[in-house]
């Protein structure tokens, strides 16, 4: 099965929402599944491996804690 999440807050953010996510699609993939990850393009990226995670360009405000998305400026 294919499983998709799509999150305003991930890796290499870390929060409750970005470590339960991880911790699915890890537990999903030993189980068979494929599961993607749509997130907030942030400045330093650390991917991990063995995920599929598709990054939306975003808007990087000060502090730089704040992302902002902005999928309709992402044209790949």
């Amino acid at each position: 099965m294919n499983i998709v999440f799509f999150t305003n807050n991930f890796f290499p953010r870390v929060s409750g929402v970005a470590v339960s996510i991880d911790f699915l699609c890890k537990a999903l993939n030993e189980l068979g599944h494929r599961t993607f990850v749509f997130a907030p393009d942030y400045v330093n990226n650390d991917d991990l491996d063995g995920q599929l995670i598709y990054r939306a360009t975003s808007l990087n405000i000060i502090p730089s804690w704040l992302s902002v998305p902005l999928p309709m400026l992402d044209y790949s």
